[in-house]
């Protein structure tokens, strides 16, 4: 089940015995901090927006390609700590008496 507050993350995998636990904070990525922003973006929107009025959706999504972010993909997460905790159960059992559950019906 991941749960987070959008920078600090976690994701608990439920277990009885034993919880695994996975840690992350948005800093923590393959590479280092990175400027995605791309300068040249604004001057293929009015061609995309023209390419659209006209129909030509195709097209127009080959020159949106070149508003987004550079590079295009980000690098991935890693892990800041995996936790595996160990719970030793003990079993418990309930010891009914039919007897005395019977007597009082």
């Amino acid at each position: 089940m991941p749960i987070g507050n959008g920078r600090l993350g976690a994701m608990i995998y439920g277990g009885v015995e034993q919880e695994h636990l996975q840690l992350n904070e948005e800093t923590l990525w393959a590479g280092g901090p990175h400027c995605y922003d791309n300068p040249n973006a604004y001057g293929y929107l009015s061609k995309t927006r023209e390419l659209l009025e006209q129909a030509k959706y195709a097209d127009a999504e080959t020159i949106a390609q070149k508003m987004m972010g550079i590079p295009l993909h980000q690098m991935a997460y890693q892990p800041f700590v995996i936790f595996f905790l160990n719970f030793h159960m003990t079993v418990f059992s309930l010891i009914i008496n039919v007897n005395s559950i019977y007597k009082m019906r």
